[in-house]
């Protein structure tokens, strides 16, 4: 029943905040977009006919959408034009968004008017009520979707919508501020800015500040920086100069150590003038020791093996705890308002327009609670703990996650963050270009992303780390990698493509080569720290740079340690084990129960569970408080309270089933992963009696329920007036994110991370290992970590000048099997422009194959199938290839004029040098013509094997036969003769021409099938025909041809078209040689009697000795002749 109340109260805090109900029953499908942009909305109609797409009368649907208005003014519902495409499917242009926000749309009949349609609804609203609903917002009350749209058409009278999923008629665009798609964050630890060390003591002379960081700001501005993240600058502990950056004593005040809110004042003023956003921590958690007072009364108690009761430090909940930090209780509101205050004051008195959520992946830190504790009793009998301690929660155990991590809601069903939510919801209505950054570990970027923030994420770096046979670890430490963890280029392609399936659609990250905790990028990848610059300026994120990165130093005093031996340890991050190595398949299965069944059934348990009337009355003589005690009957009800919808008390009942992406199912249209008929209905299943089930959760880290105790299980069955008073103890179970495995950093490792005084011995420690990482990395080879800031302002610039790499969309290029655990390579592109990035992340340290370089053939299609139509439109214009990095004029692809879609279908080859990049632009060609073109692409069929083209597209000729094949039968017979006297042209002689086009109709033929069955992208202009059509064509163009050598080419055409070629038949059993069934007399019969009519036939079958056992390795070949019924037997 807990699981049950946190489901319930995951969805309901979220239709609270929206101030609608379409999230009532399932979870609105995220995209993402910013300020400005101006999305489209497309959905996908059903069609009876599928030649014949379906039209909708003009009108007939309206698209209604929900959402920030002009400043000061609440949310409200607009309405918007619905039209039809060619494919059958409704499209909407919305205007650009005005303010960030949540902005929901759900498709609409225009009868409804005003109205927000209901989910189930069947009949036209009472027009009384459409007013009421659409002043509110709150039209949707969860009944069924059935618009009566008017179709024109084949398709008449079928309406689009009835069979539809009600989850692909809504959505919601998760909107940032403007410009956020294109940012460049620089993080300034302040401490470090202008900090210096006594060479001979190793004593800290100077401190950075807050004054020391405005000299530098030009510098950052010149780089390209957006925005500064200045880490470390909350007030800590004022008698603790060593104390840790995110010791925050209060989260509302300026660091006084490093000048206080005047200097902070003024350093923000000089931000903001200079065009930038000023960013500061945002920390759920606070110091353990001289924090505020105001954080004491929202503290939360755990119990050391000692059984001692002591503040819970700081956690995830799954991997770390910080011993000098206090976990606040987040099952009070008043501790989500104080953070979202806390942010509002630095916005309001010193300028502040962005925060770094630290730990964002668990916030809000909710443990499980201790209900062995809190439901103790007294020597006297009396409860220990009030009401209010136990519906808080005040007692956890220690790192046992629960809350909205723990919920099948957010884990399976797609629901955002409640408390991110509602974080960013009031930060944009107050400052609408507020930057919102989160941390994010565990792979919970999708539910960051549908919550609002733009997670902050280390998973290119730990791969590339992985890659270099480093693990960087979540605390920033850093060990070897034993070979066998190690990833390859492969991880990085395998992990943009779950995040196709998995991340909301347009979705915005931020990713860093390293953290204010790890080393620079040279202690963590060696040679491929160049490698790592290229993927953070040219990977679809937001580049995090940190301060002094580019300065060619590898290591520095305030960070984790390094060790320079093999570990096999639980706290390396392994890619290749948890990402998907096939795209996901959607698991059908019974429909879960939602959390309507657990609210409808809350009063029944409790009545079921409690002695009496309900509750135990305190004693007399010991219940001096007055309050009555809680239901001890049973264990179900031991930690619940209201609030226990973010508490979860006990975790669902079932086993948890661990995904790559943490549980990511935010569900629906476009790739988010979610379990088939998963739904959280909180309508549908309020009656009935069924008791709710969230088993099989796909949540990572989430700690299955208790065994519920046996005496009390009896005791309900005989009616449970008379239960014993038993609490959970022994039965519950832990994970491994909840137990022993999560590791404790003190207080001691926590001041590692400060700046702070050393001894002399340890400078000349960190510069003799630093000039042995420098030597060992080659700078003799061109590999010079000093000369490394050339590089990054070099790849900074790339960015800025290409809008593809700070703008576009990307897709994985496929590589030859062959080097793809070497070359990782993707394109970007805008509605403007396509850039393909190819890296080879070798060389000879890796083995003497990979010292000369690698070549590699990149299969473009995927891009192609991807690009918007102002690229695929202009399809038949000349491009070619140009490399960005050289600056080269001349085009890379020397084949001779191709045209946009050639250029996509043919494989582009190019040679990459050990550890390198290759960035081609793919553009217009700026010369040539195209009766050139036709020529040259005549000479490329002639001189290629046609038999070697798998696609017509690859080669104009064969792709004008196979759209005139699609087109008309003028269509066809024009691109027929062109492509005749073409080849004639080239001097090919009458069976040749015969030959190579009798190819070319086979490939424009089998290409629907190769769409249909093999995954071929499909064309975007044309239907591709079928063999049928194209036979016909030929028996037409036969007879009446426009002259003597059209009609004998499609009669030859015909007659080898309408022949069967030499037909193979594999089976397991034949006849005499080895039948067990009717198979084999089957076969046998069939083959033998095809041999007859004169065909070429074929036969393989295991070869069986008389025991009847197959051997694989050997084989018997049978074979008929044309017009034989010879029989031989081969064994290979």
């Amino acid at each position: 029943m807990h699981a049950v109340v946190r489901e319930a109260a995951v969805v309901l805090l979220n239709v609270l905040y929206d101030g609608h109900a379409l999230q009532l029953e399932n979870a609105l499908t995220p995209a993402v977009s910013s300020v400005g942009e101006a999305p489209v909305v497309r959905v996908s109609l059903p069609q009876t006919d599928p030649t014949q797409p379906m039209v909708l009368a003009q009108g007939s649907l309206t698209l209604r959408l929900f959402g920030p208005s002009d400043a000061g003014r609440p949310p409200r519902w607009t309405t918007h034009a619905v039209t039809s495409t060619a494919g059958g499917g409704l499209r909407v242009k919305l205007p650009p968004f005005p303010r960030p926000g949540y902005y929901d749309w759900l498709v609409a009949r225009a009868e409804d008017g005003d109205f927000v349609p209901d989910a189930k609804r069947s009949a036209p609203p009472d027009p009384s009520a459409a007013s009421t609903g659409a002043a509110v917002g709150t039209g949707a009350n969860g009944e069924g979707i059935d618009v009566d749209a008017n179709v024109d058409g084949p398709n008449a009278g079928v309406d689009p919508l009835s069979s539809m999923d009600r989850r692909r008629l809504c959505g919601r665009f998760v909107v940032q501020p403007a410009g956020s798609r294109e940012s460049l964050v620089a993080e300034v630890p302040v401490d470090q800015v202008g900090a210096s060390w006594d060479a001979g003591t190793g004593q800290l002379e100077t401190r950075g500040s807050f004054a020391a960081v405005l000299p530098v700001l030009s510098g950052l501005k010149m780089s390209g920086a957006t925005a500064v993240y200045l880490m470390g600058a909350l007030e800590r502990p004022i008698d603790e100069p060593d104390a840790p950056p995110m010791a925050a004593a209060d989260r509302g005040v300026l660091a006084s150590v490093l000048g206080g809110g005047d200097d902070f004042a003024q350093l923000t003023a000089e931000i903001r003038r200079l065009g930038m956003v000023p960013v500061v921590d945002a920390i759920e958690r606070v110091s353990r020791r001289r924090a505020h007072r105001k954080y004491t009364s929202l503290g939360v108690m755990t119990r050391d093996e000692r059984g001692v009761l002591v503040s819970h430090p700081g956690t995830d909940g799954r991997v770390i705890t910080w011993e000098e930090s206090a976990l606040l209780n987040y099952r009070k509101v008043e501790t989500w308002s104080l953070l979202i205050a806390e942010v509002k004051r630095l916005a309001r008195d010193y300028g502040l327009r962005g925060i770094r959520l630290d730990n964002a992946q668990s916030c809000p830190p909710i443990m499980t609670v201790d209900a062995e504790e809190l439901f103790r009793l007294d020597p006297d009998g009396v409860p220990h703990y009030s009401l209010s301690d136990i519906l808080y929660g005040t007692v956890v155990l220690r790192n046992e996650e629960s809350g909205y991590w723990a919920s099948e809601a957010g884990a399976d069903c797609g629901y955002a963050n409640p408390f991110l939510v509602k974080l960013t919801r009031e930060l944009w209505n107050e400052y609408p270009t507020f930057m919102v950054l989160g941390e994010s570990h565990f792979h919970r970027e999708p539910q960051l992303v549908a919550s609002g923030v733009v997670p902050h994420s280390m998973r290119i770096s730990q791969i590339l780390a992985s890659i270099s046979g480093m693990s960087l670890r979540r605390d920033g430490s850093v060990a070897v990698l034993p070979p066998h963890k190690r990833s390859t280029a492969n991880t990085l392609a395998r992990l943009y493509r779950a995040d196709q399936a998995d991340l909301p659609r347009d979705a915005i990250l931020a990713s860093c080569t390293c953290t204010h905790a790890s080393p620079y990028p040279g202690a963590l990848y060696r040679r491929r720290s160049w490698i790592a610059v290229d993927l953070l300026f040219f990977l679809p994120h937001v580049p995090v740079l940190l301060w002094g990165e580019d300065s060619g130093r590898a290591l520095r005093v305030d960070m984790a340690p390094v060790v320079e031996v093999e570990e096999d340890s639980v706290y390396d991050v392994n890619y290749d084990a948890v990402l998907p190595k096939s795209p996901r398949l959607r698991h059908v299965g019974s429909q879960p129960a939602s959390p309507s069944a657990g609210l409808a059934h809350a009063n029944q348990e409790f009545s079921e569970l409690t002695l009496g009337n309900s509750v135990m009355s305190a004693s007399s003589s010991g219940g001096a408080s007055g309050m009555r005690a809680p239901p001890y009957s049973s264990s179900l009800s031991a930690s619940v309270s209201p609030m226990d919808g973010l508490s979860g008390g006990v975790a669902p009942t079932q086993p948890v089933e661990f995904s790559a992406s943490g549980g990511r199912g935010l569900g629906g249209v476009g790739g988010m992963r979610k379990r088939a008929n998963s739904s959280l209905n909180l309508r549908s299943m309020s009656m009935g009696g069924r008791k709710p089930s969230f088993g099989n959760l796909a949540t990572a880290g989430n700690a299955p329920a208790p065994v519920v105790n046996q005496d009390v299980s009896a005791a309900r069955s005989k009616g449970g007036s008379a239960v014993k008073a038993k609490v959970l103890t022994s039965g519950m179970r832990r994970t491994a994110s909840s137990s022993s495995l999560v590791r404790s950093q003190t207080t001691d490792e926590g001041k590692r991370l400060a700046v702070r005084g050393v001894g002399a011995g340890d400078l000349e420690a960190i510069a003799d290992q630093e000039a042995r990482l420098r030597a060992e990395i080659g700078p003799q080879l061109g590999f010079d970590l000093s000369q490394i800031r050339g590089h990054y302002t070099h790849r900074s610039l790339m960015r800025q000048q290409l809008p593809a790499l700070r703008l576009g969309k990307m897709v994985v290029v496929p590589v030859d099997p062959s080097v793809k655990e070497q070359v990782f390579a993707f394109a970007r592109f805008t509605a403007e422009q396509i850039v393909v990035v190819a890296l080879n992340l070798k060389d000879g340290r890796d083995g003497d194959a990979f010292g000369a370089g690698v070549n590699v053939d990149l299969d473009l299609r995927p891009v192609w199938a991807a690009l918007p139509e102002e690229f695929t439109s202009r399809r038949a214009e000349l491009f070619n290839a140009f490399d960005v990095v050289a600056g080269a004029e001349e085009p890379f692809v020397t084949e001779g004029l191709l045209t946009l879609e050639e250029l996509m279908f043919r494989r582009l080859s190019l040679h990459l040098t050990p550890m390198s990049s290759s960035v081609l632009e793919l553009r217009a060609e700026p010369s040539g013509t195209a009766e050139d073109h036709y020529a040259q692409s005549v000479t490329r069929l002639t001189l290629e094997d046609a038999g070697d083209i798998k696609d017509p597209r690859e080669n104009t000729v064969l792709a004008e036969l196979a759209r005139g094949a699609a087109t008309s039968l003028t269509a066809f017979a024009t691109a027929l003769e062109k492509a005749r006297c073409g080849l004639a042209a080239e001097g090919l002689d009458t069976s040749e021409i015969w030959r190579v086009l009798q190819l070319g109709l086979q490939r424009a033929s089998s290409l629907l099938f190769s769409v249909l069955y093999e995954g071929t992208v499909a064309p975007k202009d044309f239907v591709p025909s079928v063999g049928e059509r194209l036979v016909s064509y030929l028996a037409m163009l036969s007879l009446s041809g426009a002259n003597a050598d059209t009609k004998a080419l499609a009669r030859s055409l015909l007659a080898n078209a309408t022949a069967i070629g030499p037909i193979v038949l594999l089976t397991p059993e034949l006849g005499r040689f080895s039948t067990a069934g009717g198979l084999g007399v089957m076969v046998d019969d069939l083959a033998k009697e095809l041999a007859a009519l004169g065909l070429e036939v074929h036969v393989i079958t295991p070869y069986t000795r008389s025991t009847g056992r197959i051997r694989p390795a050997t084989w018997a070949t049978a074979s008929a002749g044309p017009g034989t019924s010879r029989w031989t037997s081969a064994l290979t």
